[in-house]
């Protein structure tokens, strides 16, 4: 249980590591603008759609006023969803190429140079760290389904159930991209992931929470990557 609360002091430690380094902070600052404008456009592009689809279904109608304006109200209001489901989409593969140049950058700042791995050796860890997932995903998964149908207490357990389940998933992704600027190959990816699963559980919770936030939450998993960084190349872990 101590590993789990160090790995979630660890991520809020590599939040204050990530916007006080100069390089990674230069990175989380466009990786923003390119956030906002992938939201700007997928605004846009859903309103476009919903009211170009409303104007034909419209077209040749005969329509009272108010059934026209609540007609263009709905294709509003679906527009923003879609954009919404857009930005969803597309938010994280805008920001994804900043992710192993996030992680050369924190090393460089911890006084580590940054390595290259081959590419069988990067498929063989990108394949240990989607096992290490996908079996808490399943696990945590499942314990949320058992619990959602005990009255009270799981109605409070399960979305944390789900919450780790999601977590597990997440965790792998930050943490792939700091192994590879140090060249762990897979087996000793897959040993820190097994021997610290508890910390890697707590450190992935925190980013899937913190994704939530609207707009900026894409840039969790970025801060996710100079953390899990900080952490990998050695840095004493808070107390």
């Amino acid at each position: 249980m101590l590993d789990f609360w160090r790995g979630m002091e660890s991520f809020f430690a590599g939040v204050g590591f990530a916007f006080s380094t100069p390089g990674v902070r230069r990175r989380l600052g466009l990786a923003l603008v390119v956030m906002l404008l992938v939201f700007a456009g997928s605004l846009v592009l859903g309103w476009w759609l919903a009211t170009t689809l409303a104007d034909y279904l419209l077209a040749g109608g005969e329509l009272a006023g108010w059934q026209e304006m609540l007609a263009k109200t709905l294709a509003v209001a679906l527009g923003l969803v879609v954009g919404f489901l857009l930005y969803w989409a597309l938010g994280p593969l805008a920001v994804s190429p900043w992710m192993d140049a996030i992680a050369a950058e924190s090393l460089r700042a911890l006084g580590v140079q940054p390595r290259e791995r081959g590419v069988w050796s990067g498929l063989r860890a990108s394949w240990a760290v989607l096992v290490w997932g996908w079996k808490g995903f399943v696990r945590w998964g499942l314990a949320a389904l058992v619990l959602w149908p005990v009255p009270v207490a799981g109605q409070l357990l399960a979305p944390l159930a789900w919450s780790a389940a999601g977590a597990r998933l997440l965790a792998p992704e930050l943490v792939e991209p700091a192994a590879a600027a140090l060249g762990m190959e897979a087996d000793a990816l897959r040993a820190e992931l097994v021997r610290r699963g508890s910390f890697w559980l707590g450190f992935g919770l925190v980013a899937a929470w913190m994704s939530l936030a609207p707009l900026v939450g894409g840039l969790a998993p970025l801060v996710g990557v100079a953390a899990a960084a900080r952490v990998l190349a050695g840095e004493k872990l808070p107390a």
